[in-house]
């Protein structure tokens, strides 16, 4: 008799007790080697499952036992949704000091400016392959959408606020620019 292979019904049970039982756990009891020895795509499904929150995996992350490889490596891989992933980066409090992919712009731009935070970011102006942009996008933490044209389509200006409360100033469009426009 061979060996039972595990069905995918099976693995995804064992991922959701796993989570499960992570979530349960008292914050001091969280195994400090938990993820010793499980693979990126291991890792990230269980940190995905609706069992664990993104309170409890974000306290895995703060864990000074999880390499920045690691991290990174889960964080990054396909297995972990970007809505979790976003939660997760925003509970957690260590910071990794790594850049992990997100979203592609709408519009591809050079010397554009941007606003925001990671789950609701802002880029406007820049220039894309016709001339000065007057492009605004948003970002959700894990795609970009449309928004608002800026009134003076500039690159090489910069920002400062919120998704719900931008600031565009200065650049060139294409002579130096004093404009100054609010996005609300």
């Amino acid at each position: 008799m061979g060996a039972t292979v595990p069905t995918i019904n099976t693995i995804a049970q064992t991922v959701a007790k796993i989570a499960a039982d992570i979530n349960k756990a008292a914050t001091s009891a969280v195994p400090a080697g938990i993820l010793d020895g499980w693979s990126a795509g291991l890792a990230a499904s269980v940190f995905d499952n609706a069992n664990l929150t993104a309170a409890k995996a974000a306290l895995i992350f703060d864990h000074t036992n999880l390499t920045v490889t690691k991290a990174k490596s889960i964080l990054q891989n396909t297995n972990l949704s970007s809505a979790k992933r976003s939660s997760i980066c925003v509970l957690k409090t260590r910071l990794f000091g790594v850049w992990i992919s997100g979203g592609d712009l709408i519009t591809a731009r050079d010397s554009l400016a941007g606003a925001g935070t990671q789950t609701a970011g802002l880029s406007f102006g820049g220039s894309d392959n016709v001339g000065i942009a007057n492009v605004t996008e948003h970002y959700n933490g894990a795609v970009w959408s449309s928004g608002g044209a800026l009134a003076t389509a500039r690159w090489y200006l910069a920002g400062a606020g919120s998704q719900t409360a931008g600031l565009s100033f200065g650049g060139d469009d294409p002579a130096y620019s004093a404009v100054t426009e609010e996005y609300v």
